[in-house]
């Protein structure tokens, strides 16, 4: 491309959509973030609804008929998983700014003004990659634990109805 003008329009665009994914990718970081914390919550609320419904209702393991008992112990598996899988969406996966080998050239200053532009777009353009692979990480992990979470409720709620004799 030998025309200046349309060069520069051309990394501007490329600069400003860079610049707009990462935004988004650290937006919906924290938008998955929020939901495990959430589900960690709800795991906890879970658990401790049914250890109190549990105890209200007499419910022992021993107790408990056979489907029941093993429902149980399904969902108390399943919460377990759900729970350990909103953590893991929880934890610091790396968002970098910038590839630091990228940094040591600039701040070596070995190129030139116009590379070190395109320069920091590649570097944006490669931690963008990086973020996107973390969220993708996070995103299934979330929806492990929904998943686990709401099998969980359903089994337990399952448990409890039978237990405290509602239908039979």
């Amino acid at each position: 491309m030998s025309d200046p003008a349309a060069r520069e329009r051309n990394v501007r665009a490329i600069e400003e959509l860079v610049d707009k994914e990462t935004t988004a990718a650290l937006t919906r970081k924290g938008s998955l973030e929020t939901r495990a914390a959430s589900v960690v919550v709800a795991s906890v609320g879970m658990i401790t609804l049914f250890l109190t419904l549990r105890q209200a209702l007499k419910l022992d393991a021993s107790l408990l008929e056979w489907p029941t008992s093993l429902i149980v112990i399904i969902s108390f598996g399943l919460l377990a998983v759900g729970f350990v899988a909103a953590v893991v969406t929880e934890l610091p996966l790396s968002y970098p700014a910038a590839p630091s080998a990228v940094i040591r050239v600039i701040l070596r200053d070995d190129i030139a003004r116009d590379d070190l532009r395109e320069e920091m777009i590649d570097a944006r353009a490669v931690a963008l990659a990086t973020m996107t692979r973390s969220n993708r990480i996070k995103s299934w992990s979330l929806i492990v634990a929904f998943s686990d979470l709401l099998v969980a409720v359903a089994g337990f709620s399952w448990a409890i109805v039978t237990a405290a004799g509602v239908f039979g």
